[in-house]
């Protein structure tokens, strides 16, 4: 999870909860609930949103009145690719550069770096046919892999999803599940181990 922390008055205030990148996973979706459940317990009042067939028009509306947006996991490719569909990319930059609030979730932790290509070999790209490059929000400049050390992944990163990373072109931050990146305005971080 990338975020920022939150300060005491900013408890009660509206987030948009962006479930996008799970449109396209199938079986229990357990993590979106647990998502949206941590959310909750920290004071925030959730308001489910998709950016798919969407515009700039809906996002102007949408998110008027709105300091906090969370993107969920999912399938990060799919999520990208109606990120570059809808103009959400140039419309969530815009959004950032006013003092309001981004925490992303798997997917949405790996679209706020400079792009998706690490993914490659470890989310299902095919799922997004369209998708027109890798490049993601640009909010930092790292790639996050979440989920570091969870056995639902582990062959998947050793076996396959480190080899596309592996590169001096790419700066990799490893976070567990029970870790976030706590990115500041300055552009400096640090990583915040929740249990």
């Amino acid at each position: 999870m990338i975020s920022r922390e939150l300060k005491d008055e900013q408890k009660g205030k509206k987030i948009l909860f962006i479930t996008t990148a799970s449109e396209v996973e199938e079986g229990d979706k357990q993590w979106l609930e647990e998502d949206r459940n941590s959310l909750i317990n920290i004071g925030l009042k959730i308001i489910d949103y998709t950016i798919t067939g969407k515009n700039q028009n809906y996002f102007i509306k949408d998110f008027k009145d709105i300091h906090y947006v969370f993107v969920s996991g999912g399938n990060a490719f799919y999520l990208l690719e109606k990120a570059q569909q809808s103009g959400f990319i140039n419309f969530i930059n815009e959004y950032m550069q006013k003092d309001n609030v981004y925490f992303g979730s798997s997917a949405g932790a790996c679209i706020a770096g400079p792009d998706i290509y690490p993914l490659l070999n470890v989310d299902n790209a095919e799922k997004a046919p369209n998708l027109n490059g890798y490049k993601g929000f640009g909010f930092i400049d790292i790639f996050i892999f979440p989920h570091w050390g969870s056995k639902d992944f582990k062959e998947l990163y050793l076996n396959h999803g480190l080899e596309q990373a592996y590169s001096n072109k790419y700066k990799l931050i490893l976070l567990t599940d029970y870790q976030y990146l706590s990115v500041n305005d300055d552009g400096s971080y640090k990583i915040i181990d929740i249990k």
